[in-house]
């Protein structure tokens, strides 16, 4: 069994479907940042994956955190998340306050049980190899 020595599931809001959408990092980032604003305030992913990903199919951490410091977050009742996508030619509604944050990167010296312990939800990647997708026995599981 894991020992549970830190919950959050209290104080982030609850995982979202991003449906098919390349958009796991603004969803993290954004409930990072909603967390560190401390308040119950959505911001909009959709914004931010829009600035993040510049025009690609995805974001990067770096383009994240730039985002994050440049053009901020609007509320998501202001830029709400589109599942299905927006439409090619979208660019996000500019008439609202965006609340911005700076970030820290973090290097293989980061102490990730002293942040989770000091209240802060970092936010972490993963790079996941295609053999990660078609696994062999024994790690198939029915």
């Amino acid at each position: 069994s894991i020992a549970i020595s830190v919950d959050f599931r209290a104080v982030l809001p609850p995982v979202r479907d991003q449906g098919a959408r390349p958009t796991c990092l603004a969803h993290a980032a954004s409930a990072a940042h909603e967390h560190a604003r401390g308040t119950s305030d959505t911001l909009s992913p959709e914004y931010l994956h829009h600035f993040a990903s510049a025009g690609t199919k995805g974001a990067t951490i770096p383009n994240t955190a730039t985002a994050l410091r440049l053009q901020g977050q609007p509320l998501e009742c202001k830029c709400p998340y589109q599942p299905d996508g927006p439409p090619a030619d979208w660019t996000p509604p500019q008439a609202f306050t965006v609340f911005r944050r700076r970030s820290t990167a973090a290097d293989a010296t980061f102490d990730i049980v002293a942040a989770l312990t000091n209240g802060k939800a970092p936010v972490l990647g993963l790079s996941l190899p295609r053999p990660f997708y078609r696994p062999n026995s024994p790690w198939v599981i029915s």
